[in-house]
C-alpha cells in the first residue's frame, strides 16, 4: 500500500538498479549501455545485495569503460521508505535480467510510476508492454538498451508513467489477499 500512497520525491538525472547484484541480473549490460547513451551526464545507481566475484567484475567494468563519475554501487536498501525515495530519485529504472520470476523490484518502481525498461525475456514482457507502460530491449544488447534510454528520455512519458502505476495496481496485497480469500471461500 506504500508504494501507492508515499509523497513522491524529487527526481534526479539518473538511472536505477535496484536488486541482487548478481550474474543473472545482467548488470554489465547497463555499464557497457551507458557510454553509449547521448546524455552524457546521467549517472546509475546500482542497489543492492552483492554476490561476491560478481560485483568485482562490474567494479572492474566500471573502470575499463571510465565510469567511476557516472556510477554508484550502494548498499541493499531494507527499510521500505528508504527504498520508495531510492525509486523515486530516478528518472529511469532499469532491469536488465535474462530471466525472472515475478520481479518484485519492477513491480515496485512501477507502482511509483517510474519510467521503466527492462529486457524482452520472460516475467518482464508480461509486465511491461512496449511504449504503453514501459519500454523493452534486446537482452543482452547494450547498443539496443542505449538506444531504448535515449527514447524514453526524449519522449514526453507522463502517460507511460500513469499506465505503468495503474498496470500493477493489481499487485497491491489487499487485492491479492481478498482474491485468495475468494478462491478458498467460493
Amino acid at each position: 500500500e506504500q508504494f501507492f500512497t508515499q509523497k513522491k520525491e524529487k527526481e534526479e538525472n539518473k538511472i536505477l538498479f535496484l536488486g541482487r547484484i548478481s550474474k543473472k541480473k545482467k548488470i554489465e549490460t547497463l555499464i557497457e549501455a551507458l557510454p553509449l547513451i547521448k546524455n552524457k551526464e546521467i549517472k546509475l545507481e546500482i542497489v543492492g545485495p552483492k554476490e561476491e566475484g560478481y560485483s568485482q567484475y562490474i567494479e572492474s567494468l566500471i573502470r575499463k569503460y571510465n565510469l567511476s563519475s557516472r556510477v554508484k554501487i550502494l548498499d541493499p536498501i531494507y527499510d521500505l521508505t528508504s527504498k520508495i525515495k531510492k525509486l523515486d530519485s530516478a528518472k529511469l529504472y532499469i532491469l536488465p535480467s535474462r530471466v525472472e520470476g515475478m520481479p518484485q523490484s519492477l513491480i515496485e518502481a512501477m507502482a511509483r510510476g517510474k519510467i521503466v525498461i527492462g529486457s524482452n525475456s520472460i516475467a518482464i514482457r508480461d509486465l511491461i508492454k512496449e511504449k504503453e507502460n514501459g519500454y523493452l530491449f534486446e537482452f543482452n544488447n547494450p547498443k539496443d538498451l542505449a538506444r531504448v534510454v535515449d527514447l524514453a528520455l526524449s519522449q514526453n512519458s507522463k502517460t507511460i508513467k500513469k499506465n505503468a502505476e495503474k498496470s500493477v495496481q493489481e499487485f497491491n496485497w489487499e487485492k491479492v489477499i481478498g482474491k485468495i480469500d475468494d478462491v478458498i471461500f467460493s
